[in-house]
C-alpha cells in the first residue's frame, strides 16, 4: 500500500498501487555534448601579450556555434569587452554578435553563375 493513495477507495488503491509497481520508471534522458576549445596567445610589436579562447560546438548540417573571448573579458572583473558569439553555416552565412559593442553582423556567402563562370 502506497501512502500517496490513502484518500482513494480500497479498489482504487489496489489498482493504483498495482500500476505503480508494474509500470517501470523511464530512464533519465542522457546526452553527450562536445565542445572544441582553442586557447590563443598574441604578442604585439611592443611585446605585450594577450590571450583568449574560442569555444565551438558543432550543431550538425555544417552549422557551428562559436563563443570567443579575450583576456579583456575577465581582466579587472567580468565584462563583455571582446566577447563574441558566432553562428556559422559553412558556405552559406555567418551571424556574428560583438556583445561588448552591441554590434551584430550578418555575412551571406552567395555566388551567381554567368555562362560557365561562377562569381
Amino acid at each position: 500500500f502506497d501512502e500517496t493513495h490513502a484518500c482513494a477507495s480500497a479498489a482504487t488503491r489496489a489498482f493504483l498501487c498495482t500500476c505503480c509497481v508494474q509500470t517501470p520508471h523511464p530512464e533519465p534522458f542522457r546526452m553527450t555534448v562536445t565542445f572544441d576549445v582553442k586557447p590563443n596567445l598574441r604578442v604585439n610589436q611592443d611585446r605585450k601579450a594577450s590571450g583568449g579562447i574560442q569555444i565551438s560546438h558543432d550543431l550538425g548540417n555544417d552549422v557551428t556555434l562559436k563563443i570567443r573571448a579575450s583576456d579583456n573579458t575577465v581582466r579587472g572583473g567580468l565584462k563583455t569587452d571582446d566577447l563574441h558569439v558566432d553562428f556559422v553555416r559553412e558556405g552559406h552565412f555567418e551571424l556574428n554578435y560583438d556583445i561588448g559593442n552591441n554590434a551584430p553582423t550578418v555575412v551571406l556567402h552567395t555566388s551567381a553563375g554567368i555562362k560557365s563562370k561562377t562569381l
